[in-house]
């Protein structure tokens, strides 16, 4: 999910060749609902980096969330927890 417009993130999708949906919050809906929106002074209102992992029932089986967003999480770390929500979908 991503604050850009669904056309800014349309076009990203391709660029990468995605093969999941960009969502756009362009409003900060969800960021908001989920606590991560700060203040960025003359850029306005900005999200927070977040990861999340839900599985197929809506569940969120993992989150990171860091203020600095030169911090990030660590790619096996991201890798396992998905490995972990996949699993967790077939109980």
């Amino acid at each position: 999910m991503s604050p850009d417009s669904p056309e800014q993130n349309g076009e990203l999708a391709e660029d990468l060749g995605a093969e999941f949906p960009v969502m756009s919050d362009a409003d900060l809906a969800w960021t908001r609902r989920f606590g991560i929106v700060f203040e960025a002074g003359r850029r306005g209102k900005l999200p927070v980096p977040a990861v999340y992992v839900v599985d197929a029932g809506g569940t969120v089986q993992f989150h990171y969330v860091h203020p600095n967003y030169r911090v990030r999480l660590d790619s096996d770390l991201l890798l396992a927890a998905a490995e972990a929500g996949v699993k967790g979908d077939s109980k």
